[in-house]
Order: C-alpha cells, then sequence, then structure tokens
C-alpha cells in the first residue's frame, strides 16, 4: 500500500509539473529590438532604380514593427526631388525580424543633371522599438547622361620610362571620375599609386585629353612632394636638375593626349615627375598608355 501511494503521487507530481508548463508562455524582451537601416548611404542607378534596405534586428518571434520613413533635401547641395527625379515604393513599412528593402525608382530621362542626392529617415515605429544610431541614410541617384561618361571608369596605365625604357617603369591603377558641376573635367586618382587628385579635360570633339602642369601627388618616391609637369624638352635629362627656363617651361605647358572615342584608349606622351623639393629635379618623364578595365 505504502509503494502505491508514492508511486501515485510521483504521478501526480509529473502531471502537475507539465500543467504547469503549458501554461507558461515563452516572452521575448522586446527591449533589444532595434531598427535601423543597413548602410549610411545606397547609390541609386538612374537606369535600373535599385532598394534601400532596413532591419529589425531582434530574436525570432519578435512582433513586427511598421515605420514611418520621411525624405528630406535639406542640406543637399544638388537636391533629388521626390516625384520629380523619384519615386519611393512606401514610407509606411512593416518591418519584420532581419532586412525589408523598399525600391527606388529613378526617373530616368535624357538630360544631364549631375548626380542628386536627398535624405531618407525613420520617424517613428509602431512598436516603439529601440532605433539604431544608422536611423537615417543619404541617397544617391547616379546620373547616367555624363558626357564624359565613355571615358569614366579604371584605367591601367603603363608607364614606360624615358630614363630607363623597361627597367624604370611603372603600372599604375587610376580611377576616373567626374569633376561636380562640370561637363569637361575629370578627377585622376591613383598616378603613381598617389591618393591626390589630379584634374583632367577631355574634350570629345577634338578627342584630345590636358592636364594643367604643377599639380602635385604627393610624396610617391620618398623625395618629398612630386608635381605632373610637361616633360617634352626632359626627356634627355632625366635624374637631373632643369634649367630655369626649361623648368619654366615645363610648368607653364599643358600636358596634352588623345583619348578614343569609346574610352578603351588614352594616349599621353611627355608626362613628367618632378621634385619640388628639389628645384624641380627630374625623377623622370613617361609615355602613358591607359586601358580602360
Amino acid at each position: 500500500m505504502k509503494n502505491y501511494i508514492i508511486k501515485l503521487s510521483l504521478v501526480l507530481s509529473v502531471v502537475l509539473l507539465f500543467s504547469a508548463c503549458e501554461q507558461e508562455r515563452i516572452m521575448f524582451d522586446t527591449s533589444l529590438a532595434v531598427v535601423g537601416f543597413q548602410s549610411a548611404s545606397f547609390t541609386i542607378p538612374e537606369a535600373e532604380g535599385d532598394s534601400i534596405i532596413l532591419y529589425l534586428g531582434a530574436a525570432s518571434g519578435t512582433e513586427p514593427t511598421e515605420v514611418t520613413l520621411e525624405v528630406s533635401t535639406e542640406g543637399h547641395a544638388n537636391p533629388a526631388i521626390e516625384g520629380e527625379d523619384y519615386t519611393i515604393e512606401s514610407k509606411q513599412v512593416t518591418l519584420e525580424v532581419g532586412i525589408t528593402k523598399v525600391a527606388i525608382t529613378p526617373v530616368d530621362n535624357d538630360i544631364f543633371t549631375g548626380d542628386k542626392t536627398f535624405t531618407v529617415t525613420i520617424v517613428s515605429n509602431s512598436k516603439d522599438y529601440e532605433q539604431a544610431v544608422q536611423s537615417s541614410a543619404v541617397i544617391t541617384i547616379k546620373d547616367d547622361e555624363h558626357p564624359l561618361l565613355n571615358w569614366l571608369g579604371t584605367y591601367i596605365v603603363d608607364a614606360v620610362s624615358y630614363d630607363g625604357p623597361g627597367v624604370y617603369d611603372e603600372r599604375w591603377t587610376v580611377s576616373v571620375t567626374p569633376v561636380p558641376g562640370t561637363v569637361d573635367k575629370v578627377n585622376l586618382v591613383g598616378i603613381a599609386g598617389s591618393s591626390s587628385i589630379v584634374v583632367a579635360t577631355i574634350d570629345k570633339e577634338n578627342l584630345t585629353i590636358t592636364v594643367e602642369p604643377g599639380q602635385e601627388i604627393g610624396d610617391v618616391y620618398g623625395y618629398g612632394p612630386t608635381g605632373v609637369f610637361w616633360g617634352g624638352n626632359l626627356k634627355d635629362i632625366t635624374w637631373s636638375t632643369p634649367s630655369e627656363e626649361l623648368y619654366a617651361e615645363a610648368g607653364e605647358t599643358l600636358i596634352t593626349g588623345t583619348v578614343s572615342e569609346d574610352g578603351s584608349e588614352i594616349l599621353i606622351d611627355d608626362w613628367a615627375h618632378l621634385l619640388l623639393d628639389y628645384e624641380g629635379f627630374i625623377y623622370d618623364v613617361f609615355n602613358t598608355t591607359w586601358t580602360k578595365q
């Protein structure tokens, strides 16, 4: 009898334990939930459009929240106007745990207006989840009608040395980007491995490229600041200090080359690098071939 009572007690204890477990609901700590943008900036091609990405970071099972987005052009030099330059899929977006995409559709036209920007901000969310530091993002509508489009991109530059062909040749990777607010100027970044900008002018009618001499590219060789100059009369006296007359001429004559119509190749000869702290000491002069990647 005693054993029977003990066994019955154990059975009742197990039943009560399972009953208690069935009644207890699993609760998620919503104080850990956070909403925000995946990135501080997004680039949207004018021709194709793309999406901006928001997220709800929380435990699986956390309830979705509806966020309200607001667009603004304050502080943007060349603002993108909603309804005129683009449309946004919705400004009331339901976020479930994970990422959610919101489509931005630019108005694709045939007019060059330059890249335009605007800001989109999360102003509220229905569950009052915490907002991430990245609660706003800058959106750039990338214009695809730039008149120099054929010559924008990345080039591999083979720079053949006049001081020692085959010995002192250099190879550079140069990015060519438009100078904002202009239709004929580009920034060249990567000359001799430098991060400094060299500005060039492209004449798409005559298929020429010109570079103002004297632009600095930094300490690329370990001898202090180096400048880009015209080297037409310096090719035979490399690794020496030029006369005052030749130095002046190198700093007054445009570096001139040609560009192919499709942008696949740029040819620039007489490209000289002079050491500015050493009275224009001629480090080298190059004949350069630029091949678009």
